[in-house]
C-alpha cells in the first residue's frame, strides 16, 4: 500500500486538556507542583491547535511541542529520586529543542517592535523548513539501516549459536541472570526476519521520501541536499545552517547574546555520551561518590533550567499557534 501524503494524514491529538489539572495542582506541592503547573499549560495549548487542518506548519509545531513536553515530563519523573543525571539529560534535551524553536521564531523575535505579516510568513516558512529537516533526517537514517551489511550483521544467527555453545551447561543460568531467552534460529528463519525488517524499513523510507516530495517542503529539501553535498557528507546538516544562521550551537548562541547557555549545552554532552566522570559521579577535592539521590551537585540548577526553558517555550508556542495558517499553507 502506498503511504499517505501529508494532506491525507489522520492526525490524532490526545485530549490532555480534559485532565483534572486544577485537582493535580491542588494535591501537589513544592517542585512537583511547579512541574504540573507548566504541564497543564502545555496540555491546554494543544486545544488551541487541535481543530486546525493538518499542514506542515502544524506538524512542525507539534514536533516542537512534543520535544519540550517530553523533556518536561521526564524531568518531573527524575525529581522523584532527585537524580541529577536524569534531570541533566532532560535539561540538555530542553535546551536544544528550545534553540530550534528560537531559530524558527527568529524573524518575529528580531522584529518584535514592528511585527508585520511578512515576519510571520517567514516564521511559517521556517516551520516548513524545520519539518523538512526532521523528515530528511528520518530518510537518511532509514537509508543507513537498509545497508545490507548492517542488516546481515543484525540478523546473523551465528554469534548467538556460538555463545550458546561456549556457555554449554551454563546457558540456563545466563538466561536467568540476564532475563533474556536464547532463540536458536535456523538460517532460513534468520533470513525471513531480515527480509521482514528490510520490508518495514523500506516502507518507512518510502513514506519519508513521499512526504519530502510535498511541494510545500520541496524548496527546503532541495536546499538541504545542496548543503549536504557542499559539506561533502560530513555529518548531518545543522538546522541553523538550513536557516542561513551561524552553523554551530556556539555561533547561534553568540548571535542571540546567550553564550552562557553553551556551558549547559556542553556539560549536557557528558551526560548523554558518557564522556565525563563528573556527569556520573559526585567529585570533590577530597572525596568521590556515586551521583545518587540528593548527593549530586547541580540537581537544583538543572531542574530550574529545564523548567525555565519549558516555560519560555510554551509562551512562544502559544503565540506561534495563533499564526499557523488555518488552511493550505503557501508553497
Amino acid at each position: 500500500m502506498q503511504p499517505y501524503s501529508l494532506n491525507e494524514l489522520n492526525l490524532v491529538i490526545p485530549e490532555l486538556w480534559d485532565k483534572p489539572w486544577d485537582e493535580y495542582i491542588e494535591n501537589s506541592e513544592g517542585i512537583e507542583r511547579e512541574f504540573i503547573v507548566v504541564q497543564s499549560t502545555y496540555a491546554r495549548a494543544l486545544r488551541q491547535i487541535a481543530d486546525k487542518p493538518v499542514t506542515p506548519e502544524k506538524l512542525a509545531w507539534l514536533s516542537l511541542w512534543s520535544r519540550m513536553f517530553g523533556a518536561l515530563t521526564g524531568a518531573r519523573g527524575a525529581t522523584m529520586w532527585k537524580s541529577r543525571f536524569a534531570v541533566s539529560v532532560m535539561e540538555r534535551v530542553a535546551v536544544e529543542a528550545f534553540l530550534h524553536l528560537e531559530a524558527v521564531m527568529l524573524p518575529a523575535m528580531e522584529n518584535a517592535e514592528s511585527l508585520d505579516e511578512h515576519a510571520w510568513a517567514s516564521v511559517r516558512a521556517r516551520l516548513r523548513g524545520y519539518l523538512a529537516w526532521c523528515i530528511y533526517g528520518d530518510e537518511v537514517l532509514y537509508k543507513q539501516l537498509l545497508d545490507d551489511r548492517i542488516l546481515e550483521a543484525a540478523f546473523d544467527p551465528k554469534p548467538e549459536r556460538a555463545l550458546i555453545e561456549e556457555l554449554g551447561s551454563s546457558a540456563n543460568a545466563w538466561e536467568s541472570l540476564t532475563g533474556t531467552a536464547f532463540e536458536v534460529l535456523s538460517d532460513q528463519e534468520a533470513f525471513h526476519d531480515r527480509e521482514n525488517a528490510k520490508k518495514q524499513l523500506t516502507s518507512d523510507m518510502t513514506r519519508a521520501t513521499k512526504w519530502l516530495s510535498d511541494p510545500r517542503l520541496r524548496p527546503w529539501i532541495d536546499k538541504l541536499r545542496l548543503l549536504k553535498r557542499e559539506s561533502e557528507g560530513r555529518g548531518a546538516v545543522p538546522l541553523f545552517s538550513h536557516f542561513d544562521l551561524p552553523a554551530s550551537v556556539s555561533g547561534f548562541l553568540r548571535k542571540r547574546g546567550s553564550s552562557i547557555k553553551y556551558i549547559t549545552y556542553l556539560k549536557g554532552s557528558g551526560f548523554i555520551h558518557g564522556s565525563s566522570l563528573e556527569a556520573s559521579m559526585l567529585v570533590g577535592d577530597s572525596m568521590i561518590a556515586p551521583d545518587f539521590a540528593n548527593l549530586g551537585r547541580g540537581f537544583e540548577t538543572a531542574t530550574n533550567t529545564t523548567l525555565s526553558e519549558c516555560r519560555l517555550a510554551i509562551l512562544l508556542l502559544q503565540v506561534l499557534s495563533t499564526h499557523i495558517a488555518s488552511g493550505d499553507s503557501a508553497h
